[in-house]
């Protein structure tokens, strides 16, 4: 493991005989890394899209080389995915089933908010979709931050009717 980092947080581990898997937050991002016993290198668990959340599942087996996690996104339904620890190889188990929905018609994007004093500090993540071609990633243009979500927003380059669903899942954190 490096040593200690300013932008890194541990949340909890996860220990089985021959492998530590670390959950924790870097750069305000969710992360998964697993840790060989043996040899003592960190394997990183990659994800496609920037928002997202990521937890260890019950694993009560200690003696095994898989590891479940559960995965989901602004654009992807609840996930339990199975990740080979020696392989290192993840496979998809189980998707929650969302009726009528493609997420292909949808993107996501994680921006930050500079707040007052200049900081770059606000993760928000924005789901979009990806058919409205007038409405791009640029920033709102007056964000108020509240409980667990954005109250208003004003976006001069697209029409109100458009940014109220482009934006219905945008929040800030």
């Amino acid at each position: 493991m490096s040593s200690r980092s300013k932008t890194t947080k541990l949340d909890y581990l996860v220990c089985f005989k021959g492998h530590i898997v670390l959950n924790g937050r870097s750069n305000g991002d969710k992360m998964l890394k697993v840790m060989d016993m043996n040899t003592g290198e960190v394997a990183d668990l990659k994800f496609d899209e920037d928002c997202f959340d990521v937890f260890a599942k019950r694993n009560k087996v200690f003696e095994t080389t898989q590891f479940r996690f559960g995965y989901s996104s602004l654009i992807t339904p609840s996930s339990t995915f199975e990740y080979d620890m020696e392989k290192g190889v993840k496979v998809l188990l189980h998707e929650k089933e969302a009726p009528n929905y493609d997420r292909s018609l949808y993107a996501t994007k994680r921006t930050f908010c500079t707040a007052r004093d200049g900081v770059k500090a606000c993760p928000v993540p924005i789901r979009r979709w990806l058919s409205i071609s007038a409405c791009t990633y640029a920033p709102p243009v007056h964000v108020t931050r509240g409980a667990g979500h954005v109250n208003r927003y004003r976006f001069p380059w697209c029409s109100a009717r458009t940014a109220r669903g482009r934006l219905r899942s945008a929040h800030a954190r």
